[in-house]
């Protein structure tokens, strides 16, 4: 017999279909649990997780109850429902799962709740028991049909804009952008880190219809770079941030503005030593995570602007050390670019499909078939290991002195190689 979490589980194949018209009338059905707390909501192309994560950090520093919910999950489902540093219980998980189908049985919904709305419901409900001081909440996908979008937060935060979900959200930056600014609210205060000029049009646009305060973080003024993780922003000088790479450091001054903005509307002062406690406990999994006794590099980019920025972080810590790339990808990401953007760093090239070796191989199904990537660097040896346990093993087998694995392409794939690494 199946589960209810197996069936709602095996919903993730199915993927996202966009739209508010369902969710609405199951949070309706449930007394609108998510009216019961005050929310920031994060969107952005890429560092939407960290910066969300951050945030929350911060106002759990500043003594607030905190639930935080991202997407996707590394290993289990539970890490996309947080509250004060711990994830859901199993026994919570399943009850929730069973109310919110409860609740989507009894509205008579034109199709059944997808993998992510029903989710998001139950994350609703359980920041309600937990009775949260704040709900810090990421995107799933784009912003303004997202089932996200049904509450009016406090404060918005928009991260970065690139290529990504072309087909969901626009062949075009400023249609991409478009959607994003969905999440803009009637006189919420919005935070962006987009600098391109010709963006922020699209969201000080939106922002002057509603009547929303625009607060564009202007990196090349505002934030200023050491060594290691170490930056300045603003009035805040020499501080250290715990997650790796330079644009995290764009990230945690997002993180830091919203933070602030949301506290001063609730008349609570965001202190200097709060700020340095918060960014040196930072913890996200998966993101830029070195695993020394494996010698791998575990980061999650799974799309052209966040391998980018996975590039510029190798040419500037790892410049010295030859390097085995891991790589896998799902069938809607641009994976031939990605690998192409990787591929002169790699002294050898594995690549694998996420999903054959977890417990949740109905991901295999959206997983790009390793053997179509094999094309696109013909002048280069790759070899295709379609396991990603076995491909590691192989990496790790071919490892030379100082060498190291970078494994990237899909999140699904770290969450993977986590698991047998980290969890054994």
């Amino acid at each position: 017999m199946v589960s209810i979490l197996q069936e709602l589980e095996a919903r993730e194949y199915f993927g996202m279909r966009l739209g508010l018209s369902k969710i609405q009338g199951v949070l309706a059905f449930l007394q609108h649990p998510e009216r019961k707390y005050p929310s920031i909501h994060v969107a952005g192309t890429n560092g939407k997780g960290s910066t969300a994560m951050t945030i929350a950090i911060l106002l759990q520093q500043a003594g607030l109850r905190v639930g935080l919910f991202t997407s996707p999950h590394l290993i289990r489902l539970n890490e996309r429902f947080w509250c004060d540093g711990r994830t859901i219980d199993d026994a919570s998980l399943e009850r929730l799962a069973r109310e919110v189908d409860e609740a989507q049985k009894s509205v008579s919904l034109p199709e059944p709740l997808t993998f992510f709305e029903w989710v998001t419901a139950m994350v609703f409900l359980w920041f309600a028991e937990q009775k949260v001081d704040v709900a810090v909440l990421e995107v799933g996908l784009g912003g303004r049909l997202d089932s996200t979008n049904v509450v009016i937060p406090d404060v918005c935060v928009i991260t970065s804009i690139g290529y990504d979900h072309a087909e969901r959200l626009g062949k075009t930056l400023g249609e991409i952008a478009y959607e994003k600014a969905g999440i803009i609210k009637p006189g919420v205060p919005v935070i962006c880190g987009v600098q391109d000029k010709g963006l922020q049009s699209v969201f000080q646009k939106k922002a002057d219809q509603e009547k929303a305060e625009m607060i564009f973080v202007d990196f090349s003024k505002r934030l200023h770079r050491h060594d290691d993780g170490i930056f300045d922003y603003d009035e805040y000088k020499d501080l250290t941030l715990s997650l790796w790479g330079s644009h995290q450091c764009e990230n945690a001054s997002l993180a830091i503005e919203a933070a602030r903005t949301f506290l001063k509307i609730h008349q609570i002062s965001l202190g200097e030593k709060i700020i340095r406690e918060g960014l040196k406990s930072v913890c996200w999994p998966g993101r830029l995570e070195w695993l020394p006794q494996h010698r791998t590099l575990l980061d999650g980019a799974h799309n052209v602007d966040a391998i980018r920025a996975l590039v510029r972080f190798v040419e500037e810590n790892y410049a010295g050390s030859p390097l085995t790339l891991l790589f896998g990808a799902m069938k809607d990401k641009e994976a031939a670019s990605m690998l192409k953007h990787l591929a002169p760093f790699a002294s050898k090239i594995i690549v694998t499909r996420p999903g054959l070796c977890s417990d949740t191989r109905h991901i295999v199904k959206r997983s790009l078939d390793p053997d179509l990537l094999k094309e696109c660097l013909s002048h280069r040896d790759i070899k295709i290991i379609p396991d990603s346990q076995k491909a590691w093993q192989e990496a790790r087998h071919l490892l030379g002195e100082g060498e190291i694995i970078l494994v990237t392409g899909s999140l699904f794939l770290v969450g993977e190689v986590r698991q047998f690494l980290v969890h054994p």
